[in-house]
């Protein structure tokens, strides 16, 4: 339900923006209003990766009770299909290579611009001809959403014996704190003398030095999180592969240099850092609450605001990190290349003063979230 919530809402979105209050610079290219210009492209090139997604995702997480990894399928898969696949097209692939990867693609616009973009067909062609979906590619498409449908399919009652079994253990475990509890209690008056006893006392630090413990907390935590190891050789390979084999004209390699690297990696360090910096503002806003430690983090004396900042501190420097390794991945392409030399301006204007900006006030806007 949510998947085709989600639809609709985009739909009704084009719909508003494209007919209601278009373009005016961009008038030509719009045809008459039909509902089905609008639907049928999302039921056909959409709908299946989302499917796919959603079921293979619920089965990940289902199976190995592992959050990193619900996080990290629809991340790679975006970096594979979505980044690399789909503009990946170089003159000596052949075409039943060239084939076999657009009905691989569960998005299909790899297809779609190999069919139609990518060829001229010409003016006529593009106006009165609609398109058109082979049988290969159809199938393909079915493939696609049943392939989500069967995680969904083998996954759900794994689930739903989970589900069982883990109420009922946490009722019993309940139950038997109660009852230890109430033949185990001291009286109240005894409690406090036993606190009063050791002479307990709290003050506060000063929100700049609790911003500065939260930081180094979160810091450390970060260090350890195999996520992080995880996503950032594949950053690294995904500016290599949009940025090493870039081609230029009739197919000639592209000679970059360090600007050409910084301004290319732009739009990958932008829609990663964004992904990532989410996935760790809510692991890090939830991490307390899952080690049981919450009632103990919240009645310290600091601040909400040196937690809450502390916190998004941290998570933007994921965001650094994702940098460095774009960095290293830029200057082995130059070192391969060996022609042109390394300079670190173009990427700290592009990144630090350009890029850095937004994901601070995207961290921002999920904290508050």
């Amino acid at each position: 339900m949510l998947v085709i919530a989600v639809l609709a809402i985009n739909i009704l979105l084009l719909m508003f923006f494209m007919t209601i209050v278009p373009d005016e610079t961009r008038s030509e290219y719009f045809g008459p209003f039909s509902v089905q210009n609008f639907v049928l492209p999302t039921l056909k090139f959409v709908l299946p990766a989302m499917m796919l997604l959603a079921g293979a995702a619920f089965a990940l997480g289902t199976i190995t009770r592992k959050p990193v990894l619900v996080f990290a399928f629809p991340l790679i898969f975006l970096l594979v299909f979505g980044l690399f696949l789909n503009t990946w097209s170089p003159m000596w692939l052949p075409t039943w290579a060239n084939n076999m990867l657009c009905l691989v693609d569960p998005y299909g616009t790899r297809w779609l611009n190999e069919t139609y973009f990518n060829v001229d067909r010409g003016a006529d062609f593009y106006n009165t001809q609609p398109v058109t979906l082979g049988a290969a590619f159809l199938a393909s498409r079915f493939a696609v959403i049943a392939a989500g449908l069967m995680g969904l399919a083998i996954t759900i009652p794994l689930f739903r014996r989970r589900l069982r079994g883990s109420q009922h253990g946490a009722l019993t475990a309940i139950d038997q704190a109660n009852t230890q509890h109430a033949a185990t209690a001291e009286p109240a008056t005894a409690r406090a003398e036993n606190l009063a006893a050791m002479q307990m006392s709290q003050r506060h630090s000063g929100i700049f030095r609790d911003t500065a413990n939260i930081l180094r907390y979160e810091l450390k935590e970060l260090r350890h999180s195999p996520s992080l190891y995880l996503f950032v050789p594949f950053i690294i390979i995904e500016v290599i592969g949009t940025s090493f084999f870039r081609e230029g004209a009739f197919g000639t390699p592209l000679l970059h240099t360090s600007g050409s690297l910084a301004e290319g990696a732009m739009t990958v360090l932008a829609i990663l850092g964004c992904l990532l910096m989410m996935f760790f503002t809510v692991e890090s806003q939830m991490r307390e609450r899952i080690r049981k430690l919450a009632p103990i983090y919240y009645s310290t004396p600091a601040r909400s605001f040196a937690m809450l900042f502390g916190k998004s501190l941290a998570n933007t420097a994921v965001c650094l990190v994702i940098m460095g390794a774009a960095l290293v991945a830029s200057l082995i392409i130059l070192l391969i290349q060996g022609v042109v030399s390394f300079e670190i301006f173009p990427f700290t204007a592009y990144w630090l003063f350009l890029l850095m900006p937004t994901f601070i006030v995207w961290g921002a806007f999920i904290t508050f979230i």
